[in-house]
């Protein structure tokens, strides 16, 4: 394949939409890690603040506040024994922030702001169908709604802004968390891509772990930008991150962008499979560059027994090996784990190029 020495710019208008609120509806389709079962969790209850100050002292959950930043910043919870968010309730319906809740098998509690009505609120949390695609989606393990903090004890609350970024309550992918920030450490810094990025979490995760390397998610979703760009500002990454809008299908153009990000230390795809791309990257990644990637992948004897993804989205056993073979890459990790909630294997798989 032919390749230019010059590299896509990035979307300009992706670009200026950093570090701003965007106040267009977004997809509210479950991210990489959301998961779909067909059993909601208990109802919430509505809590005062003796009531779930008792409860928390047994069991601390995370805590989410959906108040607007200057109500969190005038008057926020401290002095306890859990995580606690900022997450204004509008920004999880316009600005994308919605990858910043936890993994829906996560309980949490949450403080109600004055508006909108406890009900609508209640919706987005137990719907159990996507607003915008209307497909099943796990509704949120809230336990408490917390009605106002205008009666919790003086000691509990604090007018000292949070500082930036705040805690995590979500968690990176298997193979980015103990294989990638791994080899981050041991052999350096260097630009990072990320193939269909989606939320941009992984993203998020090394920018934060990682501040002298630049890291490149590349996703062709419409609604991308909406999606990464707030959460890489929330968490105080948006000067080494950027989103760049490549069909990865067109594989000319994106060699063209790779190109230009070279010395590149390692690209990497999360439950995403591009076959034709990951033959390609197998024949053209220079010496030391490094690919992984977590997919699906079929049980033993061959089948995969769930409705998502399709068994021709879904890896063959060993069918990484034929894209990136013996005789040009090492195998640096590789490992067959379940996913948390429907049991579904996962490859982890890790190579260098010799």
């Amino acid at each position: 394949m032919k390749r230019s020495s010059s590299s896509v710019p990035l979307d300009e208008e992706v670009e200026s939409q950093r570090c701003q609120t965007n106040d267009a509806a977004i997809d509210m389709q479950p991210a990489k890690d959301d998961q779909i079962m067909d059993t909601g969790p208990p109802p919430p209850t509505l809590v005062t603040s003796s009531t779930f100050l008792s409860t928390h002292q047994t069991s601390p959950l995370p805590i989410i506040d959906l108040r607007s930043p200057s109500e969190f910043t005038s008057s926020r919870l401290t002095n306890l024994s859990s995580p606690l968010v900022n997450l204004p309730f509008p920004s999880l319906l316009s600005s994308g922030l919605g990858c910043s809740l936890p993994p829906r098998s996560v309980p949490f509690d949450i403080i109600l702001p004055s508006s909108p009505p406890p009900l609508t609120i209640l919706s987005f949390f137990t719907s159990k169908l996507s607003s915008s695609t209307n497909s099943s989606r796990t509704p949120w393990l809230v336990r408490n709604y917390i009605i106002t903090l205008s009666t919790f004890p003086q000691e509990f609350l604090t007018d000292v802004p949070q500082s930036i970024p705040g805690p995590r309550l979500w968690k990176p992918s298997v193979i980015v968390e103990e294989v990638l920030c791994e080899i981050l450490r041991e052999e350096g810094e260097g630009s990072v891509v990320d193939l269909g990025s989606g939320a941009g979490r992984d993203v998020a995760f090394l920018a934060e772990n990682f501040p002298n390397s630049h890291f490149y998610g590349i996703d062709n979703h419409k609604g991308s930008s909406k999606r990464c760009l707030p959460l890489w500002c929330s968490r105080g990454v948006s000067e080494t991150t950027h989103l760049v809008n490549i069909n990865l299908k067109k594989l000319d153009v994106f060699f063209e962008f790779l190109e230009g990000q070279r010395p590149m230390r390692m690209c990497y795809a999360v439950r995403y499979l591009n076959r034709p791309l990951m033959a390609e990257l197998g024949k053209s990644m220079r010496e030391g560059e490094v690919f992984a990637i977590e997919h699906f992948v079929v049980n033993e004897d061959g089948s995969f027994p769930f409705d998502h993804p399709r068994i021709a989205e879904v890896l063959q056993l060993d069918e990484m090996e034929r894209f990136f073979p013996e005789k040009d890459w090492t195998v640096l990790h590789k490992k067959i784990v379940k996913d948390s909630d429907a049991g579904r294997l996962l490859l982890n798989f890790c190579v260098r190029r010799k």
